[in-house]
C-alpha cells in the first residue's frame, strides 16, 4: 500500500494557497516535490500547474517543489516559465530548482539567462547552477567572465567557482593566472 494517498495530496494541495502563511505553502511545496520524486500520482502535475500562479510567491514555491522532485523532465516546463518570468525571485527559484536537478536539459535556458540578466545575483546563481550541472557548453562563458577585467567582483567570484566545479582541464590556464591577480580575493580563490 502507499504511504502517502490521494487524500494527504489533495490536503497538502489546500496549503498551497497565497492567502496562508507563506512559509506553509513553501513547506507544502517541499513536500509536493518530495511526493512527486517517490511517483505520487498527479504530485509533478500539480507543481507545474503551480508554475502559471498568479502569485509570485507560489510560483517561487512551484519552481522550489519541482526541483526538490529530482525529475528531469521538468527541465521543459521550469524553462518555459524562466523565459516568461518578470519576477526576479521566480527567477532565482527556477535557476535554484535547475541547481538542484543538474541536468544538461537545463544549460541552454540557463545560458540564455547568463546572456540577458543583468542582476548580479541572479545571474551568479546561474553561473553556480552552471558549474554543478557540469556540461562544458559552459565553458565559454564562464571563462570569459572570469577573464573578463571590468565584470563585477562577485559575478567573477561565481564564475571562478563554476569552472571549478566543472572540473574541465580547459579551464586551468586561466584559473592559474588568477594567482598573479593583484587582488586578495581573486588570488586566494
Amino acid at each position: 500500500t502507499p504511504l502517502v494517498t490521494a487524500a494527504d495530496l489533495e490536503e497538502l494541495t489546500r496549503a498551497f494557497d497565497p492567502a496562508r502563511d507563506k512559509h506553509v505553502s513553501y513547506r507544502a511545496s517541499h513536500l509536493i516535490g518530495m511526493l512527486a520524486r517517490d511517483e505520487c500520482p498527479g504530485a509533478q502535475a500539480f507543481l507545474a500547474n503551480g508554475l502559471d500562479s498568479l502569485s509570485p510567491w507560489l510560483r517561487a514555491c512551484a519552481a522550489y517543489g519541482l526541483g526538490i522532485s529530482g525529475k528531469h523532465q521538468v527541465v521543459e516546463c521550469l524553462s518555459r516559465r524562466l523565459a516568461l518570468e518578470v519576477d526576479t525571485y521566480v527567477r532565482g527559484s527556477i535557476v535554484e530548482a535547475f541547481r538542484r536537478l543538474r541536468s544538461t536539459d537545463a544549460v541552454p535556458a540557463l545560458l540564455s539567462l547568463y546572456h540577458t540578466e543583468s542582476d548580479v545575483q541572479l545571474r551568479s546563481a546561474a553561473s553556480f547552477a552552471l558549474g554543478q550541472i557540469r556540461d562544458t557548453r559552459a565553458l565559454p562563458v564562464l571563462l570569459a567572465e572570469v577573464s573578463g577585467a571590468g565584470a563585477d567582483p562577485p559575478r567573477r567570484l561565481a564564475a571562478m567557482t563554476a569552472l571549478g566545479d566543472l572540473r574541465d582541464p580547459a579551464a586551468l590556464p586561466t584559473l592559474a593566472s588568477l594567482y598573479e591577480n593583484p587582488d586578495f580575493i581573486f588570488r586566494n580563490s
